[in-house]
């Protein structure tokens, strides 16, 4: 079932565990970096005492951010996000698609030209199906372009991580939702937050036009989505059997 929560607190990546289909290795080692710099804020107490694994902040109000992994194969995950990232293998019809519905977020995780040039991945309808919104560079839009509609899209600059992404919609969502009172802990400087350097006055424009739209989408946005990506195709099937002209 879609969570109400609205602090950005679980990601999924779907697809199987080869790392020249995801982009695994980059997306652990952006996620240590993120928490390294703060984990408090993804929810984990800082390492300490010699100790290589984050462990959740308990005493924490926030829920802490959970990377799922759905698929199969095999996958060496860095000891320090045993904590972090959960795998699941093998699930059934039903649990497959009850996870999907209770994420936040679904991460594309490319590592190349393939699924946007030669071949489309299953991931894309997957989150539309399930009415989870999926974090989309504007290539990616393009290339699926039945997904370019912000009612079912987070849109990330090209240049902008996706790790670093969640960790500024995350940041966002929790000063508006949850520590209103307390923005000088988790401050509002996202460029500085999530590691990341301005490049360009369209790449700052781009950055804060994710954050003021936020990650979440709300049901009603997904089920309109729907009914007209439908009407589409019943006018594309139409044109196609009465040999009508125009854009298919």
């Amino acid at each position: 079932m879609r969570r109400t929560q609205r602090i950005l607190s679980r990601a999924v990546i779907q697809g199987d565990f080869e790392s020249d289909e995801r982009d695994y290795p980059n997306i652990f080692a952006d996620l240590i970096a993120a928490l390294q710099e703060d984990a408090e804020m993804w929810g984990y107490s800082p390492l300490r005492g010699g100790s290589e694994v984050y462990e959740v902040h308990h005493n924490s109000a926030l829920e802490p951010f959970k990377l799922h992994l759905v698929g199969d194969g095999l996958l060496d995950i860095p000891e320090a996000l045993e904590n972090v990232v959960v795998i699941h293998r093998g699930l059934s019809y039903f649990d497959f698609y009850a996870l999907m519905q209770s994420m936040d977020v679904v991460i594309p995780a490319f590592v190349n030209r393939d699924f946007y040039d030669y071949q489309a991945s299953s991931t894309v309808a997957i989150a539309v199906q399930c009415n989870v919104p999926i974090l989309a560079s504007r290539r990616m839009r393009e290339r699926y372009g039945y997904i370019d509609d912000d009612r079912v899209t987070v849109t990330r600059p090209q240049a902008l991580r996706e790790v670093n992404a969640l960790g500024a919609l995350r940041r966002a969502s929790i000063n508006t939702e949850a520590l209103e009172d307390n923005n000088d802990r988790h401050g509002t400087n996202f460029s500085a937050s999530a590691g990341l350097e301005y490049r360009s006055d369209k790449f700052d424009r781009d950055v804060e036009e994710m954050i003021d739209q936020g990650w979440y989408r709300n049901m009603e946005g997904f089920e309109s989505f729907k009914l007209d990506l439908w009407e589409k195709n019943r006018e594309a099937i139409r044109r196609v059997l009465h040999d009508l002209p125009g854009e298919i």
